[in-house]
């Protein structure tokens, strides 16, 4: 069984959690998320619409496979609030590198990490965000081709979790 650590300093980090979701909600980081190369998209895996931002670099061939990177956002958040929260920086990365990062979306903001501390909805439901990633990968292989030996996952906060569960849960 987990402890979970209630110290002193417990609320004044919950404070600056707070302030930092409430940034992300109120969109006041100021990056334009609209650029022509993002594309809204969804997908349908175990009976719900799961939906993600996509941004696909200019130099794009369809005949040449590409590197692909999902960033996914903490909770409270969406990934349009991870392409903001990071200035953008993926988008320009992809342009100069030759990548494609895709920015998914949590069912009620928040993934499911098989924590069993957690009372968000995707922890209770169970939801699948191990199959949701899974399958967004192969929707990314078939729209965009990318490679699939060269697929990279990262998050912040609560979807910092999700790649430890993903190496843990999906075969290599």
């Amino acid at each position: 069984m987990m402890k979970v650590y209630r110290g002193k300093n417990t609320r004044l980090i919950a404070f600056f959690h707070d302030i930092l979701i409430f940034f992300q909600i109120a969109g006041c980081l100021n990056v334009d998320t609209s650029d022509s190369r993002s594309i809204e998209g969804s997908i349908y895996t175990g009976g719900v619409e799961r939906t993600y931002l996509v941004h696909v670099p200019t130099s794009h061939d369809k005949e040449k496979p590409m590197p692909l990177i999902i960033a996914l956002h903490g909770g409270g958040g969406t990934g349009r609030h991870m392409m903001r929260l990071t200035l953008g920086g993926f988008n320009t990365l992809s342009e100069e590198e030759g990548f494609v990062v895709v920015y998914p979306d949590a069912i009620g903001r928040h993934w499911n990490s098989g924590r069993a501390d957690v009372i968000y909805s995707p922890f209770l439901k169970d939801i699948e965000d191990v199959t949701f990633i899974s399958e967004l990968v192969d929707h990314m292989v078939d729209k965009y081709n990318v490679d699939k030996g060269r697929v990279c996952v990262m998050g912040m906060s609560n979807g910092g979790f999700i790649p430890h569960r993903l190496a843990c849960e999906l075969p290599a």
